[in-house]
């Protein structure tokens, strides 16, 4: 859906938004995203989010998502005006791809995923729901959101599980690294005609960290993207999680941009 509206001034501000089908239907309740808000007055950006928050709620719309680029403070501050509230701030990383190579792990070995993977993998995922922006909004039960990443991993497995790598130490799955390849990142400035490789998740059994597996999991990860033709890859997480941070730029990753990500609730 697209609203324009006018301030009382000169002006003229625009929201873009789409229902969160996904979402919806997992929480069972209405969801939509607010995927744009330009303007050229702070009166009419007040306006255009005034004026789209009373049709959603006519329309029983109960939660509104939104990511605001770093660098668009405007907007930013217009949703935290009218009722957003902020709950995680991401970084978004690139690698190049350029001087990527296997990296040795004295712990591990890895293979591809197998379907007898799943449940192990999705407990994984499940391990690291406390750190995204559901888990941030208190709104959100805490079980039903680490149901969530689970679900989020086991489709993605049972879709496209020659896209997920497993690292196994003593027979059982130490870590996991899932990832697409040509499908764009959102708030990603630069990813045409690169057929972008996304890593969607990376985890590693809390038992097996600080012994440089997440390091080796990440690094033959970006093998596997670069020999199915992506010519970056790209990655996400939080500002304050300084371990992801860390292993992504040890892999070579460098922080690209960032965005800020809101909650609105009504009722």
């Amino acid at each position: 859906s697209v609203w324009v509206a006018e301030g009382s001034g000169p002006g003229r501000a625009i929201v873009i938004t789409h229902q969160s089908d996904w979402d919806t239907d997992f929480f069972g309740l209405r969801m939509e995203r607010l995927d744009y808000l330009i303007g050229s007055s702070a009166d009419a950006m007040d306006v255009a989010v005034r004026q789209y928050l009373q049709m959603s709620l006519r329309s029983g719309v109960r939660q509104i998502s939104s990511r605001v680029n770093v660098r668009n403070i405007e907007a930013a501050q217009a949703l935290l005006r009218n009722g957003f509230m902020l709950v995680g701030t991401k970084a978004i990383l690139r690698n190049t791809l350029q001087c990527i190579a296997e990296f040795p792990s004295s712990v591990c070995t890895f293979r591809p995923f197998c379907d007898a993977d799943m449940n192990s993998v999705c407990a994984l995922a499940g391990s690291e729901a406390d750190g995204g922006r559901f888990a941030n909004d208190d709104r959100f039960d805490t079980y039903r959101v680490r149901q969530m990443y689970e679900r989020w991993v086991r489709d993605h497995c049972a879709g496209h599980g020659d896209q997920v790598l497993i690292a196994e130490a003593d027979g059982k799955v130490a870590g996991f690294f899932a990832f697409t390849v040509g499908i764009p990142l959102y708030g990603a400035p630069d990813v045409a005609n690169l057929r972008p490789g996304i890593v969607t998740h990376v985890a590693v059994d809390r038992l097996f960290r600080g012994q440089g597996l997440g390091k080796a999991l990440l690094m033959r990860g970006l093998v596997q993207i670069r020999s199915q033709g992506s010519g970056a890859a790209y990655a996400t997480t939080a500002f304050g999680n300084v371990p992801s941070l860390a292993a992504f730029q040890s892999a070579g990753f460098r922080v690209l941009t960032g965005h800020w990500e809101f909650h609105w609730w009504h009722g």
